[in-house]
């Protein structure tokens, strides 16, 4: 059964968040907020936490997208092929905020991680506590979003201790931020010149 946390979404305590922090460094994996919707994560290192999560979105490991959630840009391009200056600038515009990025991945990149292109979603969230544990941390986090029809239907309001209860014996964290949307990232592919919207989602593009 999974051990929760109760956070306050702008301002979360700091001895919870070290308590969670600690909890991913042994191993854990979490659900937890984000920006645009509850996700799935753990460490990037932890490959056995990756394959939970690729279990619990019934997900192939060989054939999977999971996303990387990374602090910054600087160290989201310690990941990929070199970006051209189109693509940072769109970056800086939409970073950090609801979109995943799809990047060619370089050979920082676990080959768990990657799928059969060779292709990497990165994300930099606009949210205070998967901010705090990616500094807490150190590391990069992998992530799956829920899916709005696991659940609900699209479009209804989602009853968040509902989602808890389903996935608490699943997952060895909660991290309840309280609620957020159920409306998931923006998804832009940049290994395309120029870069194109696969997904439209929370995230607005404009340019």
């Amino acid at each position: 059964m999974a051990v929760r946390y109760t956070l306050h979404p702008e301002t979360p305590e700091q001895r919870k968040l070290r308590q969670i922090a600690d909890a991913l460094r042994d191993g854990a994996v979490m659900l937890y907020p984000t920006d645009s919707i509850y996700a799935f994560g753990c460490l990037s290192s932890n490959n056995k936490g990756i394959e939970q999560i690729c279990r619990l979105r019934k997900l192939d490991p060989k054939k999977a997208r999971l996303s990387i959630l990374c602090a910054d840009i600087s160290q989201a391009a310690q990941f990929t092929k070199p970006i051209s200056n189109e693509v940072f600038r769109l970056m800086k515009q939409c970073f950090p905020g609801p979109f995943t990025f799809i990047f060619n991945g370089n050979n920082q990149l676990p080959k768990l991680l990657k799928d059969r292109k060779g292709t990497i979603g990165l994300r930099i969230p606009d949210h205070p506590i998967p901010q705090a544990l990616l500094e807490m941390t150190g590391e990069v986090l992998v992530t799956a979003s829920l899916k709005p029809e696991d659940l609900f239907a699209a479009g209804e309001e989602a009853d968040l201790e509902t989602t808890f209860s389903f996935y608490e014996p699943l997952v060895d964290l909660i991290v309840d931020g309280g609620p957020t949307g159920w409306i998931p990232s923006t998804v832009v592919d940049c290994t395309v010149e120029p870069p194109q919207v696969v997904r439209e989602g929370l995230g607005k593009l404009d340019y």
